[in-house]
């Protein structure tokens, strides 16, 4: 199944939720990605923000193609031509470097991941509860995934 329709599948689902905002967002994709945000953000990135705009899945939070240009302020100086944040997980960075598309948080212990690996695996996917400690224990996200399986 490719990327979009894991999307739509995962939005359809939540849609049908009363609680829905209580497990996450899962937005539109966004119109376009131009100007100055067209060069910032990797191919990868920009393709995910063309299907699924940012939003919240659990305790992962990506930045929409609106607010990410203003969410930089915790990028090290020495690394902002390489790599950029791109959401955060339990308010920590997730940080996506453009030169090997790598993904990287660090909740209890760095993890580094391919972007669409990160996607794929870790937002929609059986990874999530590795994300953080017990979250295959009390989070609604990882239940909501598990209990919708594609």
């Amino acid at each position: 199944m490719d990327l979009s329709q894991i999307i739509k599948h995962y939005r359809n689902c939540l849609s049908v939720l009363p609680d829905a905002p209580l497990y996450g967002n899962i937005p539109q994709g966004a119109d376009k990605v131009s100007g100055q945000l067209d060069s910032f953000l990797t191919l990868e990135h920009k393709q995910f923000l063309l299907l699924c705009n940012g939003g919240s899945f659990g305790d992962i939070e990506l930045w929409s193609a609106e607010e990410i240009l203003d969410k930089q302020y915790r990028v090290p100086k020495n690394l902002q031509d390489s790599m950029y944040e791109a959401g955060q997980v339990l308010y920590e960075p997730i940080f996506l470097n453009r030169i090997n598309n790598q993904v990287t948080f660090n909740v209890d212990g760095e993890k580094s991941v391919p972007f669409s690996s990160f996607i794929e695996e870790y937002v929609f996917g059986e990874k999530y509860k590795y994300i953080f400690d017990d979250a295959d224990i009390d989070d609604m996200w990882y239940f909501f995934l598990h209990d919708n399986p594609i």
